[in-house]
């Protein structure tokens, strides 16, 4: 665990503020069991004098309601989901910040059915495995990209005028794409 001389040449969370905000602002946190370590970054910001909540500054995305959503009755503690998802916490013996962020990271990712590995260690490996598919990201052949006709452009558009009420709420879509029909 950490202890008291572990923390004893660490600098305190009022010196780093700052750079944390900066490091966090924008970005999406997944944090396993997220009201418990938001609930301590709100008060530490308040003991720094920030009058911001953490969520105000950064997407919080909780795991461990995402998995109980999609695991309803199961446990769902990090060791659980490790073990569901087939991910090795072996060397995991006592709790860490940074180890158990790369468990989670690999966990996440896996339960979402996205990447399947998520290297954080600065090194990346485009062969990954996840119970016993290997996929090598080298040799996959060039994606093709089909675009769409002229009638299938009018037809969508067709369709988006009409869900979104002859344009009286317009998709968010309409702010990024237009078709030219």
């Amino acid at each position: 665990g950490i202890t008291t001389e572990f923390l004893s040449d660490k600098p305190l969370f009022e010196h780093i503020v700052d750079e944390f905000i900066e490091f966090v602002k924008g970005a999406e946190l997944v944090i396993h069991n997220a009201g418990f370590d938001v609930n301590f970054i709100n008060h530490e910001f308040a003991l720094c004098g920030k009058n911001l909540k953490i969520q105000d500054i950064c997407t919080i995305t909780d795991s461990l309601e995402y998995a109980r959503n999609k695991h309803p009755g199961a446990r769902n503690s990090l060791d659980a989901l490790c073990k569901r998802y087939g991910v090795s916490n072996e060397h995991r013996t006592l709790h860490g910040a940074l180890l158990d962020s790369e468990i989670l990271a690999d966990v996440y990712l896996i339960m979402t059915g996205g990447q399947t590995k998520l290297n954080l260690g600065g090194t990346t490996s485009h062969s990954d495995t996840i119970k016993g598919l290997s996929i090598d990201l080298n040799n996959l052949p060039p994606l093709k990209v089909t675009l769409a006709s002229e009638e299938d452009e009018k037809l969508h558009q067709q369709w988006l005028d009409k869900h979104s009420d002859g344009g009286k709420k317009p998709f968010i879509y309409n702010q990024y794409f237009s078709t030219s029909v």
